[in-house]
């Protein structure tokens, strides 16, 4: 991709920024860096930690809380007297924000580049392939249909890497990541506990340190923090860059259908990722599951163990 300037950066979640940060250091050019805060989980002060120890420029963050149109309409107010009167692109956290999306397309731009937001991108991807083909160029850290796209890059994480040296210790080597599967009712409580409990057994006489999801409920976390030789860890950033930060290298990650089983597979590659499945899971609620399943399969270190 050839450097171009005068470029527009919209994110809104810890992973976004993350992709940004790829973005910027592999593509470099002038570019306005505008961040979304919306209220949820700790995802906000993730970002701002965030933001401060990667050295990233903002130029204005907005809040600007779900379905709430008063705090848009000030946010677009803001967001219009400080933009350029165009762009040569724009780069868009997420296909689904309907926020960003609407800063996008009130700006004149030359194109679109897509970041990753999340395991979504994969549903985005079969979207586009029915509606939108040829419109954005990507940069993602999944195997996209290049047909559908103007451009795919591969987004592998380098940058961000290469700046930190990562070695396995034993007490800190084996991790679980959590989701809000139980706080939206894809799964029960219950269940949920097995999934970790089988890590547990699968790990004998280490602890396996379980990183809860920013919006993950306190009745979640306190009933996985009773598991015997579990140990809560409360990561103040994206799970990636927390991992970096201190320099762990996993032995073993453990998740169900976590963007950051297949993130960290790609910037660990010597580690072993265990996506657990279980009838437990209320897959219908997920109209990307099969896709999700599907990418994890195309990594190697990424293997799949049931749990009943």
């Amino acid at each position: 991709m050839a450097i171009r300037k005068k470029g527009l950066i919209l994110v809104e979640t810890p992973f976004q920024l993350l992709c940004a940060y790829e973005y910027l250091n592999q593509y470099p050019g002038y570019y306005d860096f505008f961040v979304r805060n919306s209220g949820v989980g700790t995802n906000d002060e993730q970002m701002r930690v965030m933001l401060e120890a990667l050295g990233v420029h903002v130029k204005k963050t907005f809040f600007v809380k779900p379905q709430n149109w008063k705090s848009i309409l000030f946010s677009t107010i803001n967001f219009l007297l400080l933009t350029r009167r165009s762009y040569n692109h724009v780069v868009l956290g997420s296909y689904f924000s309907g926020v960003l999306k609407f800063f996008s397309n009130i700006v004149v731009k030359k194109e679109v580049v897509l970041l990753d937001d999340g395991v979504a991108t994969l549903l985005a991807d079969r979207i586009i392939k029915n509606k939108e083909i040829k419109k954005y160029l990507a940069f993602s850290i999944f195997q996209l249909e290049k047909e559908n796209y103007k451009q795919v890059y591969l987004n592998s994480f380098n940058s961000l890497a290469n700046k930190f040296m990562c070695s396995i210790h034993p007490d800190n080597c084996i991790f679980f990541i959590g989701q809000i599967l139980v706080d939206m009712s894809a799964i029960e409580l219950d269940a949920y506990v097995r999934l970790v409990e089988f890590a547990v057994h699968n790990s004998p006489d280490v602890t396996v340190h379980y990183i809860p999801h920013r919006a993950e409920s306190s009745e979640v976390i306190q009933r996985i923090a009773s598991i015997p030789r579990v140990h809560i860890l409360r990561a103040d950033v994206a799970i990636e860059y927390y991992l970096l930060k201190n320099q762990w290298y996993p032995e073993k990650l453990y998740s169900v259908i976590s963007t950051a089983l297949y993130s960290l597979s790609c910037i660990f590659p010597k580690t072993q990722c265990i996506a657990l499945r279980t009838t437990a899971l209320k897959t219908e609620l997920f109209q990307h599951y099969n896709l999700i399943i599907d990418a994890f399969s195309k990594r190697e270190n990424i293997m799949f163990q049931t749990v009943e």
